[in-house]
């Protein structure tokens, strides 16, 4: 018995067993450009598990990078954009925030997959502050000349009228818009240095909600000057204008800085306008109204009279100045909002669906994807 069961022990020493290699996970991490720019200094790294070299899947792979990646392809030729109905029940709609970047829908077209895997949100750099030589020029040599006609005729007064409110407001447009091409300017301490300036003044658009405040601040005040500038050219022609003879400070008061502001916004720069929008130029409106009733109680103004404009004679003739006020806020107002709310949509071949706006493209993950993954944000001097 001893004699074979040592004959089986050396059987079994002498069988050599395969070896059977356990995969190794090792940790890739990949760069992600949220901003689509590829000198940035500020990305993100995407911890994911790849394979074993062999080919057999080993891990959770990363699943979110196309939602990550953001690449600028400029105007905004893709195919889904918003007819305009839509886009106005769309803007107009209760959760849609009212300096919001998204420009397309992709929760009402129901299961269609470039719907569910395409967002388009807008350039903020390239739509508020273009940095081309061009628009620095056009926006330096009209805020010069705005600042000359303004100053060169400027009396305390003159801050009673709504011309010179509007085009107030279109100065401090012009003075913000022109500061910020300005400063994303390639040609100011280099190209690297242009690219840690846009992130600082642009924010981070890696959310489609931070926005910086600057920007906020002149999406307002464009909004309000240009709705207001064009109020005022309806309001004069139709009200103020006795017949004199055309004068060039008068005709750009009251003509053609509204069109200008116009193509400052929709040619030199592609500055959306929201349908909610419309509100803030009431709040101005609404303080404007308060200020000349307040001037015509206490019988303000050179002549101690109230007045403002004849037209507007609270104390004198109160009907004809409510009927005057109420054109100019429920008609004039409205209609002025939609012309400029439609330039901003004009595409070529004269449809309104905003593909001529600048934006920047994000790639959805597939919904029915499952991943686990973990973001760490670092800058060139190494991971925060």
């Amino acid at each position: 018995m001893s004699l074979r069961a040592s004959k089986i022990s050396e059987t079994i020493d002498t069988i050599e067993l395969p070896t059977i290699s356990t995969p190794s996970y090792q940790p890739l991490q990949h760069t992600l450009d949220v901003d689509g720019d590829k000198n940035s200094n500020s990305n993100v790294i995407a911890t994911d598990y790849a394979d074993d070299g062999d080919g057999n899947d080993c891990g959770v792979v990363d699943q979110r990078q196309n939602h990550h990646h953001r690449k600028h392809t400029g105007i905004n030729r893709n195919k889904n954009l918003l007819p305009l109905i839509h886009r106005a029940k769309f803007e107009l709609s209760r959760n849609y925030p009212h300096l919001s970047l998204l420009e397309n829908d992709d929760g009402n077209n129901g299961n269609r997959e470039e719907y569910q895997s395409f967002v388009a949100l807008i350039d903020v750099q390239q739509s508020f502050a273009p940095a081309s030589p061009m628009a620095l020029l056009f926006r330096c040599v009209w805020l010069v000349a705005s600042l000359l006609i303004e100053f060169m005729s400027f009396h305390v007064r003159y801050l009673n009228y709504l011309t010179d409110l509007s085009l107030i407001m279109t100065i401090m447009y012009q003075l913000m818009s022109c500061g910020m091409s300005l400063y994303a300017a390639d040609f100011i301490n280099g190209f690297g240095g242009a690219v840690e300036r846009r992130r600082r003044l642009f924010g981070d658009q890696q959310q489609q909600q931070q926005l910086a405040y600057i920007i906020r601040f002149v999406w307002i005040v464009y909004t309000v000057a240009l709705v207001a500038e064009f109020v005022v050219m309806c309001g004069y022609w139709t009200f103020i204008y006795d017949g004199n003879e055309f004068q060039l400070h008068n005709l750009y008061l009251h003509l053609f800085i509204g069109f200008i502001l116009l193509f400052d916004g929709n040619v030199v720069g592609r500055i959306p306008l929201r349908c909610k929008h419309i509100l803030w130029f009431y709040v101005y409106a609404a303080l404007y109204l308060i200020w000349s009733l307040i001037f015509a109680y206490w019988k303000l103004g050179k002549n101690h009279d109230g007045v403002i404009y004849t037209v507007m004679d609270w104390n004198k003739n109160p009907k004809l100045a409510s009927i005057v006020v109420a054109i100019l806020a429920f008609v004039a107002a409205p209609l002025s909002f939609f012309f400029c709310w439609l330039c901003s949509l004009w595409s070529k071949g004269c449809t309104f669906d905003g593909g001529r706006r600048l934006y920047k493209e994000v790639h959805m993950p597939d919904v029915t994807a499952s991943f686990d993954e973990e973001i760490v944000p670092f800058d060139a001097n190494g991971v925060k």
